[in-house]
């Protein structure tokens, strides 16, 4: 695994902060642990980074290659929480855009 350009581009764009944020809304809606979830998230930012084609990215391939995702992350602590700084700054971006004004 590693990084890529259009990974970096994917994971910075506001469709990636609306499905991670859709996610965030279902785990807390199934219950989900704040724990688990937020492993699930950074699961999802490390695999977007490392994407190379721009298309629809693969996270059922990466849950039979745990291990090798489990060592991206812990190698790449920096990068995965730039990533996540973005990402969340467009999740709040979104929610504010979407309040309706009075």
């Amino acid at each position: 695994m590693e990084i890529t350009e259009v990974g970096k581009s994917m994971a910075a764009s506001i469709e990636f902060a609306e499905q991670t944020r859709d996610f965030i809304v279902e785990w807390k809606h199934e219950g989900f642990c704040d724990e688990k979830g937020k492993a699930i998230v950074i699961a999802m930012i490390a695999v977007t980074l490392c994407a190379s084609d721009g298309g629809s990215i693969p996270f059922e391939h990466f849950k039979k290659r745990s291990g090798e995702l489990k060592k991206f992350i812990d190698s790449h602590v920096d990068e995965i929480n730039e990533a996540s700084e973005t990402l969340f700054a467009n999740i709040l971006l979104l929610d504010l855009t979407e309040v309706p004004i009075q």
